[in-house]
């Protein structure tokens, strides 16, 4: 699940840069960051209510998404747009 939510997020982010060009990093952000970020930001806090279940396994694995969420969030606003710009030189 950890992946194809990375995955989704960069597909939007990479969709954006396209249609607005590869220099308009503030609309990209604006507008597709601000979707991600409350994507991942609900995402994670369903996934981290499992953190308080009686079940130690059901515990342990909303923890372990709900910071595989934030990491990819992470990741998608910072190593994407580097990458673009690597890719545009």
């Amino acid at each position: 699940m950890i992946i194809g939510i990375g995955i989704d997020d960069g597909v939007h982010i990479v969709h954006r840069y396209q249609i607005e060009g590869k220099n308009a990093h503030k609309p990209v952000f604006a507008s597709t960051g601000r979707a991600i970020l409350l994507t991942s930001i609900t995402t994670m806090l369903g996934f981290g209510s499992l953190w308080f279940a009686t079940y130690r396994g059901l515990g342990s694995m909303g923890i372990a998404l709900f910071i595989g969420v934030g990491t990819c969030f992470f990741a998608t606003v910072i190593v994407i747009p580097v990458l673009i710009g690597m890719l545009k030189k």
